[in-house]
């Protein structure tokens, strides 16, 4: 186990690689991988493998019996090279082409390169608050092997944390890079958007009446309609959908399904 002297962050791990962690806990250790005598060696940190190896249940059976596992509930096999190399994570590079102070933007070439599984979706996150577009997101068949994306981001403090993550099923690639502000330059106040998707179904018509519920539809129409009147947020705009027994829209599978395509426009 491992403790990071700012009282939040920990981690703990078994020798097969299996952890369990607090939230940022597991940014502290990784893998060193060689990659043979003339290519430099790829280091993982275990976020990028969390997919596959965050099982804080095999972290608790190493302890000592608990109730209901079985001893083989609780083994944890080491990983093997071959194995590692199959779910390995992509490549990032990141580079700092400018910053534009007077726009408070910073701009970035990233580069990814496949090094397990294809790569699927990039997104850049500023100060830990994600500024991709979720319709940016999504690599191309072109682009699942190797790429290159530029980009503007914004900047809101005089010292900015940049981070791009590239996920490839089970593992996820990671690079960082600072971009600084002059300390004179004013801060930036961004407004966003509001999306609001209330969904609330009282009936069910598959099931005894005695079973419906009295106000998940009213409170899905309540709470919609009180996110889009209150004054004095701080949203450019507001867009609102709801699925209710009440609404035009009713709560069924397929419109819920479609309408989740909604949020990815914020």
């Amino acid at each position: 186990v491992f403790v990071h002297k700012n009282s939040s962050d920990w981690i703990a791990w078994v020798p097969g690689g299996s952890y369990a962690s607090s939230p940022f806990g597991d940014k502290h250790i990784g893998w060193h991988i060689n990659r043979g005598l003339d290519i430099a060696p790829d280091f993982v940190y275990a976020v990028q493998l969390e997919r596959v190896l965050y099982r804080p249940d095999l972290v608790r059976g190493a302890l000592g019996p608990v109730v209901g596992q079985t001893g083989t509930d609780r083994v944890d096999t080491a990983m093997t090279t071959e194995q590692m190399a199959q779910m390995a994570p992509p490549r990032l590079r990141v580079r700092l082409l400018g910053v534009d102070s007077a726009r408070a933007l910073a701009r970035l070439v990233v580069e990814g390169e496949r090094a397990g599984p294809q790569m699927q979706d990039i997104a850049v996150y500023v100060n830990d608050i994600p500024v991709t577009p979720a319709k940016d997101r999504g690599l191309s068949a072109a682009e699942s092997r190797q790429f290159r994306r530029e980009y503007e981001v914004p900047l809101n403090r005089t010292v900015n944390d940049i981070r791009v993550e590239a996920f490839a099923g089970v593992s996820m690639g990671l690079a960082r890079i600072q971009a600084e502000l002059p300390a004179e330059t004013p801060a930036q106040t961004q407004q966003g958007d509001l999306y609001v998707l209330a969904i609330g179904a009282s009936r069910f018509d598959g099931l005894p009446q005695s079973t419906w519920l009295s106000f998940a539809a009213k409170d899905a129409d309540t709470f919609a309609h009180s996110l889009k009147t209150v004054a004095g947020t701080p949203f450019a705009k507001r867009h609102v959908r709801v699925l209710s027994d009440n609404a035009s829209e009713q709560p069924t599978r397929s419109n819920i399904l479609e309408a989740l395509e909604f949020l990815k426009t914020a």
